[in-house]
């Protein structure tokens, strides 16, 4: 992989990466998403799993289907009841995360039933992710 961008995760123990993908052609259109996490030296691994942007999609979807993402959504919950004033920069994180995979599986749902309108739906969502970034950004000031 040639990481273009990369993120600190779960406080100096791995990297989130993104970049073009170590099968690439030489035409650069191939990307790719890295968990890097360190090995035992504290390096990053050689076996961190380098994923197409498309398989992760499919496994978020596969864990939705098996109720993976529910068990998520379960434990904060509760957060759609406070104002968004109220949460804690690591309860807008999971905020952020939780609507990133309530739109995934609402555009699966838009996909499967065509003849259903999700329009209110996604406004919603996109509201509320509206809302959670401006939070996150002040906080960041």
């Amino acid at each position: 992989m040639i990481t273009l961008k990369k993120k600190e995760y779960e406080k100096n123990f791995s990297e989130l990466r993104f970049g073009i993908a170590s099968w690439d052609n030489g035409s650069l259109t191939k990307k790719s998403v890295k968990y890097a996490y360190q090995d035992k030296n504290g390096r990053i691994s050689r076996g961190s799993p380098e994923l197409p942007i498309r398989v992760v999609i499919d496994l978020l979807l596969f864990a939705a289907e098996n109720g993976a993402l529910y068990d998520e959504f379960d434990d904060t919950q509760k957060n759609e009841a406070k104002p968004i004033a109220d949460l804690t920069h690591e309860e807008l994180g999971q905020e952020r995360k939780d609507l990133a995979s309530a739109t995934i599986i609402l555009n699966k749902l838009q996909n499967r039933f065509s003849s259903i309108d999700f329009k209110s739906a996604q406004d919603q969502i996109d509201t509320r992710k509206s809302q959670v970034k401006q939070a996150i950004d002040l906080m960041s000031l």
